[in-house]
Protein backbone atom coordinates (compact mmCIF):
# COMPACT_ATOMS: atom_id res chain seq x y z
CA UNK A 1 0.00 0.00 0.00
CA UNK A 2 1.44 3.34 -1.00
CA UNK A 3 1.79 5.90 1.77
CA UNK A 4 0.79 9.43 0.91
CA UNK A 5 3.50 11.98 1.62
CA UNK A 6 3.31 15.26 -0.24
CA UNK A 7 3.48 18.96 0.55
CA UNK A 8 0.46 20.52 2.18
CA UNK A 9 -1.48 22.74 -0.18
CA UNK A 10 -4.16 25.29 0.55
CA UNK A 11 -5.97 25.02 -2.75
CA UNK A 12 -7.31 22.30 -4.99
CA UNK A 13 -8.94 22.03 -8.39
CA UNK A 14 -12.70 22.47 -8.45
CA UNK A 15 -14.84 19.33 -8.50
CA UNK A 16 -16.88 20.87 -11.31
CA UNK A 17 -17.15 23.93 -13.47
CA UNK A 18 -19.81 25.46 -11.24
CA UNK A 19 -22.36 25.75 -14.01
CA UNK A 20 -24.86 23.70 -12.02
CA UNK A 21 -24.54 25.91 -8.96
CA UNK A 22 -27.72 27.90 -9.33
CA UNK A 23 -28.31 29.38 -5.88
CA UNK A 24 -27.88 33.11 -5.28
CA UNK A 25 -24.49 34.32 -4.17
CA UNK A 26 -24.19 34.54 -0.40
CA UNK A 27 -23.10 37.84 1.19
CA UNK A 28 -19.54 37.97 2.46
CA UNK A 29 -19.32 37.56 6.22
CA UNK A 30 -16.34 38.21 8.50
CA UNK A 31 -14.94 35.22 10.39
CA UNK A 32 -16.10 34.92 14.01
CA UNK A 33 -13.89 36.18 16.82
CA UNK A 34 -12.15 33.17 18.43
CA UNK A 35 -13.19 32.38 21.97
CA UNK A 36 -10.78 33.27 24.75
CA UNK A 37 -7.98 30.70 24.87
CA UNK A 38 -8.91 29.15 21.53
CA UNK A 39 -7.17 29.39 18.19
CA UNK A 40 -10.29 29.78 16.04
CA UNK A 41 -13.20 27.91 14.58
CA UNK A 42 -12.81 24.69 12.60
CA UNK A 43 -15.40 23.08 10.34
CA UNK A 44 -15.46 19.27 10.41
CA UNK A 45 -16.40 17.67 7.08
CA UNK A 46 -17.18 13.97 7.50
CA UNK A 47 -19.62 11.20 6.65
CA UNK A 48 -22.17 10.59 9.40
CA UNK A 49 -21.56 6.87 8.87
CA UNK A 50 -18.09 7.31 10.42
CA UNK A 51 -19.41 8.99 13.56
CA UNK A 52 -19.06 5.89 15.76
CA UNK A 53 -15.48 5.21 14.77
CA UNK A 54 -13.09 5.41 17.77
CA UNK A 55 -10.59 7.25 15.54
CA UNK A 56 -13.24 9.85 14.73
CA UNK A 57 -14.07 10.39 18.41
CA UNK A 58 -10.37 10.72 19.21
CA UNK A 59 -9.85 13.23 16.39
CA UNK A 60 -12.69 15.40 17.72
CA UNK A 61 -11.22 15.31 21.24
CA UNK A 62 -7.71 16.06 19.98
CA UNK A 63 -8.83 19.08 17.98
CA UNK A 64 -10.64 20.47 20.99
CA UNK A 65 -7.62 19.82 23.20
CA UNK A 66 -5.60 21.81 20.66
CA UNK A 67 -7.98 24.70 21.46
CA UNK A 68 -10.04 24.69 18.29
CA UNK A 69 -13.70 25.66 18.46
CA UNK A 70 -15.03 22.71 16.46
CA UNK A 71 -18.32 22.79 14.54
CA UNK A 72 -19.94 19.79 12.93
CA UNK A 73 -23.53 19.26 11.91
CA UNK A 74 -25.37 16.62 13.94
CA UNK A 75 -28.77 16.80 12.26
CA UNK A 76 -30.20 14.46 9.67
CA UNK A 77 -29.75 15.77 6.13
CA UNK A 78 -32.46 16.81 3.72
CA UNK A 79 -33.78 20.17 4.91
CA UNK A 80 -32.78 23.34 3.09
CA UNK A 81 -31.77 24.99 6.38
CA UNK A 82 -29.44 22.06 7.15
CA UNK A 83 -27.41 22.74 4.00
CA UNK A 84 -27.46 26.52 4.37
CA UNK A 85 -26.07 26.20 7.92
CA UNK A 86 -23.23 24.03 6.62
CA UNK A 87 -22.30 26.53 3.92
CA UNK A 88 -22.42 29.41 6.40
CA UNK A 89 -20.03 27.69 8.80
CA UNK A 90 -17.62 26.89 5.98
CA UNK A 91 -17.52 30.61 5.13
CA UNK A 92 -16.98 31.57 8.77
CA UNK A 93 -14.29 29.07 9.76
CA UNK A 94 -10.52 29.46 9.91
CA UNK A 95 -9.86 25.76 9.20
CA UNK A 96 -11.67 22.94 7.42
CA UNK A 97 -10.88 19.43 8.68
CA UNK A 98 -11.71 16.87 5.99
CA UNK A 99 -12.14 13.35 7.41
CA UNK A 100 -11.11 11.00 4.61
CA UNK A 101 -12.66 7.52 4.58
CA UNK A 102 -14.20 5.21 2.01
CA UNK A 103 -17.61 6.52 3.07
CA UNK A 104 -16.70 10.20 2.87
CA UNK A 105 -15.15 9.68 -0.57
CA UNK A 106 -18.53 8.37 -1.73
CA UNK A 107 -20.44 11.19 -0.02
CA UNK A 108 -21.70 13.87 -2.39
CA UNK A 109 -22.16 16.23 0.56
CA UNK A 110 -18.51 15.84 1.64
CA UNK A 111 -17.30 16.47 -1.90
CA UNK A 112 -19.37 19.63 -2.23
CA UNK A 113 -18.26 20.89 1.18
CA UNK A 114 -14.63 20.43 0.24
CA UNK A 115 -15.00 22.04 -3.16
CA UNK A 116 -16.75 25.06 -1.64
CA UNK A 117 -14.11 25.37 1.10
CA UNK A 118 -11.34 25.51 -1.49
CA UNK A 119 -13.24 27.98 -3.66
CA UNK A 120 -13.42 30.17 -0.52
CA UNK A 121 -9.65 29.76 0.06
CA UNK A 122 -10.18 28.12 3.47
CA UNK A 123 -7.14 26.17 4.80
CA UNK A 124 -7.87 22.44 4.68
CA UNK A 125 -6.47 19.68 6.89
CA UNK A 126 -7.08 16.12 5.59
CA UNK A 127 -7.13 13.24 8.08
CA UNK A 128 -7.74 9.57 7.20
CA UNK A 129 -9.29 7.24 9.77
CA UNK A 130 -8.00 4.11 8.04
CA UNK A 131 -5.05 3.41 5.72
CA UNK A 132 -5.84 4.57 2.17
CA UNK A 133 -3.77 3.83 -0.90
CA UNK A 134 -3.01 6.44 -3.52
CA UNK A 135 -5.15 4.54 -6.04
CA UNK A 136 -8.22 4.87 -3.80
CA UNK A 137 -8.04 8.66 -3.75
CA UNK A 138 -9.69 10.92 -6.31
CA UNK A 139 -7.24 12.95 -8.35
CA UNK A 140 -7.88 16.21 -6.49
CA UNK A 141 -6.74 14.67 -3.17
CA UNK A 142 -3.57 12.98 -4.42
CA UNK A 143 -1.28 16.06 -4.15
CA UNK A 144 -2.13 16.46 -0.46
CA UNK A 145 -0.43 15.17 2.64
CA UNK A 146 -3.09 13.19 4.51
CA UNK A 147 -2.54 12.55 8.21
CA UNK A 148 -2.96 8.86 9.00
CA UNK A 149 -5.11 8.55 12.13
CA UNK A 150 -5.78 4.82 11.77
CA UNK A 151 -3.49 4.02 14.70
CA UNK A 152 -4.89 6.69 17.04
CA UNK A 153 -6.72 4.12 19.20
CA UNK A 154 -3.49 2.13 19.72
CA UNK A 155 -1.45 3.29 22.75
CA UNK A 156 1.83 2.77 20.91
CA UNK A 157 0.79 5.04 18.02
CA UNK A 158 -1.52 7.56 19.68
CA UNK A 159 1.25 10.01 20.58
CA UNK A 160 2.65 10.10 17.06
CA UNK A 161 -0.83 10.71 15.58
CA UNK A 162 -1.53 13.64 17.89
CA UNK A 163 1.95 15.11 17.35
CA UNK A 164 1.56 14.92 13.57
CA UNK A 165 -1.85 16.59 13.83
CA UNK A 166 -0.49 19.44 15.94
CA UNK A 167 2.56 20.00 13.71
CA UNK A 168 0.50 20.06 10.52
CA UNK A 169 -2.00 22.52 11.98
CA UNK A 170 0.89 24.71 13.15
CA UNK A 171 2.28 24.78 9.61
CA UNK A 172 -1.13 25.81 8.26
CA UNK A 173 -1.42 28.54 10.89
CA UNK A 174 1.90 30.05 9.81
CA UNK A 175 0.43 30.64 6.35
CA UNK A 176 -2.51 32.54 7.85
CA UNK A 177 -6.13 32.50 6.75
CA UNK A 178 -6.69 34.21 3.40
CA UNK A 179 -9.50 36.70 3.11
CA UNK A 180 -12.70 35.53 1.48
CA UNK A 181 -12.90 36.17 -2.27
CA UNK A 182 -15.01 39.11 -3.37
CA UNK A 183 -17.44 38.41 -4.85
CA UNK A 184 -18.05 35.08 -3.17
CA UNK A 185 -18.25 32.03 -5.44
CA UNK A 186 -21.59 30.44 -6.10
CA UNK A 187 -22.42 27.98 -3.30
CA UNK A 188 -23.08 24.37 -4.33
CA UNK A 189 -26.69 23.18 -4.39
CA UNK A 190 -27.93 20.86 -1.66
CA UNK A 191 -26.74 17.30 -2.38
CA UNK A 192 -29.14 14.40 -2.83
CA UNK A 193 -30.10 12.72 0.42
CA UNK A 194 -30.93 9.15 1.39
CA UNK A 195 -34.74 9.41 1.32
CA UNK A 196 -34.94 11.85 -1.57
CA UNK A 197 -36.97 9.47 -3.77
CA UNK A 198 -39.72 9.51 -1.10
CA UNK A 199 -39.88 13.31 -0.86
CA UNK A 200 -42.36 13.62 -3.73
CA UNK A 201 -44.84 11.43 -1.84
CA UNK A 202 -44.55 13.52 1.32
CA UNK A 203 -45.33 16.74 -0.54
CA UNK A 204 -47.85 15.45 -3.11
CA UNK A 205 -51.30 17.04 -3.10
CA UNK A 206 -52.85 13.58 -3.41
CA UNK A 207 -51.70 9.98 -3.71
CA UNK A 208 -53.49 7.30 -5.69
CA UNK A 209 -53.47 3.72 -4.41
CA UNK A 210 -50.87 2.83 -7.04
CA UNK A 211 -48.74 5.76 -5.84
CA UNK A 212 -49.01 4.50 -2.27
CA UNK A 213 -47.95 0.96 -3.16
CA UNK A 214 -45.06 2.40 -5.16
CA UNK A 215 -44.11 4.56 -2.16
CA UNK A 216 -44.28 1.58 0.20
CA UNK A 217 -42.10 -0.53 -2.06
CA UNK A 218 -39.45 2.18 -2.32
CA UNK A 219 -39.47 2.79 1.44
CA UNK A 220 -39.09 -0.94 2.14
CA UNK A 221 -36.17 -1.25 -0.26
CA UNK A 222 -34.34 1.55 1.56
CA UNK A 223 -34.23 -0.36 4.86
CA UNK A 224 -30.68 -1.29 5.87
CA UNK A 225 -28.60 -1.71 9.01
CA UNK A 226 -27.10 1.81 9.04
CA UNK A 227 -28.40 3.77 12.02
CA UNK A 228 -28.35 7.18 10.34
CA UNK A 229 -30.21 5.84 7.31
CA UNK A 230 -32.72 4.14 9.60
CA UNK A 231 -33.44 7.33 11.56
CA UNK A 232 -33.82 9.35 8.39
CA UNK A 233 -36.18 6.79 6.87
CA UNK A 234 -38.18 6.61 10.12
CA UNK A 235 -38.68 10.39 10.02
CA UNK A 236 -39.94 10.19 6.44
CA UNK A 237 -42.31 7.31 7.24
CA UNK A 238 -43.72 9.32 10.16
CA UNK A 239 -44.44 12.21 7.79
CA UNK A 240 -46.17 9.88 5.33
CA UNK A 241 -48.36 8.47 8.11
CA UNK A 242 -49.62 11.99 8.83
CA UNK A 243 -51.33 12.05 5.44
CA UNK A 244 -55.07 11.47 5.71
CA UNK A 245 -55.28 9.93 2.23
CA UNK A 246 -53.19 6.84 3.04
CA UNK A 247 -55.40 3.86 2.25
CA UNK A 248 -56.40 1.27 4.86
CA UNK A 249 -54.73 -1.23 2.54
CA UNK A 250 -51.37 0.52 2.89
CA UNK A 251 -51.45 2.18 6.32
CA UNK A 252 -50.97 -1.01 8.41
CA UNK A 253 -47.91 -1.95 6.38
CA UNK A 254 -46.49 1.57 6.63
CA UNK A 255 -47.09 1.56 10.40
CA UNK A 256 -45.39 -1.84 10.65
CA UNK A 257 -42.39 -0.47 8.74
CA UNK A 258 -42.21 2.50 11.12
CA UNK A 259 -42.25 0.19 14.16
CA UNK A 260 -39.46 -1.94 12.72
CA UNK A 261 -37.39 1.15 11.99
CA UNK A 262 -37.96 2.45 15.52
CA UNK A 263 -36.91 -0.84 17.09
CA UNK A 264 -33.91 -1.19 14.78
CA UNK A 265 -35.03 -4.58 13.52
CA UNK A 266 -34.00 -5.18 9.93
CA UNK A 267 -36.19 -7.87 8.44
CA UNK A 268 -35.69 -9.13 4.94
CA UNK A 269 -39.15 -9.01 3.40
CA UNK A 270 -40.64 -9.22 -0.09
CA UNK A 271 -40.28 -6.00 -2.04
CA UNK A 272 -43.03 -6.55 -4.61
CA UNK A 273 -46.53 -7.97 -4.64
CA UNK A 274 -46.50 -11.72 -4.35
CA UNK A 275 -48.74 -14.46 -5.66
CA UNK A 276 -51.42 -15.54 -3.13
CA UNK A 277 -50.48 -18.33 -0.71
CA UNK A 278 -52.74 -20.75 1.19
CA UNK A 279 -52.94 -20.93 4.97
CA UNK A 280 -53.44 -24.15 6.98
CA UNK A 281 -57.19 -23.97 6.47
CA UNK A 282 -56.90 -23.78 2.70
CA UNK A 283 -57.74 -20.11 2.48
CA UNK A 284 -55.74 -17.79 0.27
CA UNK A 285 -53.55 -15.32 2.12
CA UNK A 286 -53.07 -12.02 0.35
CA UNK A 287 -50.06 -9.85 1.06
CA UNK A 288 -48.04 -7.17 -0.64
CA UNK A 289 -44.68 -5.70 0.40
CA UNK A 290 -42.99 -6.21 3.77
CA UNK A 291 -44.56 -9.09 5.74
CA UNK A 292 -48.03 -7.77 6.62
CA UNK A 293 -51.00 -10.01 5.86
CA UNK A 294 -53.74 -7.95 4.24
CA UNK A 295 -56.63 -10.39 4.15
CA UNK A 296 -58.00 -13.93 3.87
CA UNK A 297 -60.20 -15.16 1.05
CA UNK A 298 -62.24 -18.35 0.93
CA UNK A 299 -61.79 -20.06 -2.44
CA UNK A 300 -64.09 -22.65 -3.96
CA UNK A 301 -61.96 -25.44 -5.41
CA UNK A 302 -64.79 -26.60 -7.64
CA UNK A 303 -65.42 -23.43 -9.56
CA UNK A 304 -62.37 -21.35 -8.59
CA UNK A 305 -64.43 -18.41 -7.38
CA UNK A 306 -64.06 -16.33 -4.25
CA UNK A 307 -66.66 -17.17 -1.59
Amino acid sequence: MDRIVAPIVSSMPSLGDGNDWTEDRAPAEPPPVPRRGQKGSAFLSYSSKDRKSPQFAALVDDLRNLEWDLWSDQRLPGARQWWEDILTHIRLCQLVVSVVTEKSLRSEACQRELSYAMALRRPVLAVSLSPISLEELPSYLRPWEIIDYSGRSLPAEAGNCVAKLAITISELEKSGVPSLPDPLPQPPPMPPFFTEELAKYVGASELSLDDQYDMLGKATRLVNDDEDDRLQLKGTVDKLLLRDDISWKVRPQLEDLGKRLESGVHEEGPQTRELPQRDAGGRIQLRSFASSWTGLLEVSEAVGTVA
